[in-house]
């Protein structure tokens, strides 16, 4: 992404190497947290679990109201098919961790 905004263009085998490299990363702090939620008891777990949920919905809520809005507006629909920005989109969803903590909040005050 630091790449990408300072108009830097790599090699393709570095590109790829990258890409790889981000994608390994993911797969690891995915696995992690899988390993995690195991080890918690069940009201964390469920804590969790409805916390993820809840982004989920509201990443869903957010891309389709995008999508709706693309449809009305010439810059953003030409601004979501840029293959650039298609790149981009998988690190957007570290957009939503902040989404999530304020969820993990919320419930626990719930409970």
């Amino acid at each position: 992404m630091v790449a990408k905004f300072a108009h830097f263009r790599p090699k393709p085998l570095i590109l790829s190497i990258t890409t790889l490299v981000g994608g390994v990363v993911i797969t690891f702090i995915a696995l992690e947290f899988r390993h995690y939620l195991c080890e918690i008891d069940e009201l964390a777990r469920r804590m969790q679990l409805e916390a993820m949920a809840w982004t989920y919905l509201t990443g869903f809520v957010v891309a389709a109201w995008l999508g709706v809005a693309a449809t009305f507006s010439q810059t953003i629909a030409h601004w979501a098919f840029k293959p650039d920005v298609l790149l981009m989109v998988p690190y957007l969803f570290f957009l939503l961790e902040p989404v999530r903590s304020g969820f993990l909040y919320y419930l626990s005050r719930r409970y």
